[in-house]
């Protein structure tokens, strides 16, 4: 598949949620992503695109001014307007990292506002929200919920110093066939009428059964230079002195 087509077919017309292994190529894949839409995106981690304008993604920035149902309900809004560029889609690496399933009953009181910026995020900023994580279930079911696609980054092998890349993608339409790690659909084409009837009933179930489940090979030029031990040089540095 052509990387132009996976972002037209699914980065640009909703969120998307990649998950998979250490090193088999989240990052570099959200990464390239950014570098070829060329437009602004709001990040927690610099993908050091030049041609595209990174905002660093505050996460408070999403609580919508502190609103939740019962305002909305009860018609009593506080005033919020939104932080970042009309059209610039986040993207959320590590996101089992911020927002840990295991925290989900603390996550649910303390941040109550961010499952409905996710889902007004059309409304509001005109924006997709993507995100990464290493096995989809780590993630508060909030950001789960809401991806429209789940992206499983399967294979990667990074050549020539980092400067191409060849990777194996699943694309999946159901959180929980994606979380199951079903693999794609493989049957052999039998000879006659009655054998292929076979195959056809056989694939219908699997599809009806699982949903979407699509592999993929990328080959593509890396155009990014991120950081890929960002949270070391995070902690480093530090936000307190």
């Amino acid at each position: 598949m052509r990387f132009k087509k996976l972002i037209k077919r699914y980065f640009e017309r909703g969120s998307v949620c990649v998950t998979g292994q250490r090193g088999t190529g989240k990052d570099m894949l959200m990464a390239n992503v950014v570098a070829r839409r060329r437009k602004p995106y709001v990040a927690n981690i610099d993908y050091n695109c030049p041609n595209s304008e990174y905002f660093k993604l505050d996460f408070n920035s999403l609580m919508l001014g502190g609103n939740t149902y019962k305002d909305l309900i009860s018609g009593n809004v506080k005033k919020f307007c939104y932080a970042y560029p009309e059209g610039a889609d986040i993207y959320i690496t590590d996101i089992g990292v911020y927002f840990p399933s295991q925290y989900c009953n603390e996550l649910n009181k303390l941040y109550a506002s961010i499952p409905l910026f996710l889902a007004l995020s059309r409304q509001i900023a005109n924006c997709n929200v993507h995100l990464n994580v290493q096995n989809l279930n780590r993630a508060w079911d909030k950001f789960r919920e809401q991806s429209d696609l789940y992206i499983t980054a399967d294979r990667c092998l990074v050549l020539f110093n980092g400067r191409f890349v060849i990777q194996r993608i699943i694309i999946y339409d159901r959180a929980d066939t994606c979380q199951a790690r079903v693999r794609p659909c493989r049957v052999r084409k039998g000879r006659g009428k009655e054998a292929k009837s076979q195959v056809d009933i056989y694939k219908d179930n699997f599809y009806n059964q699982h949903g979407l489940v699509e592999g993929r090979w990328l080959f593509y030029r890396n155009r990014s230079n991120y950081d890929t031990r960002y949270f070391k040089s995070l902690l480093v540095e530090g936000g307190i002195s």
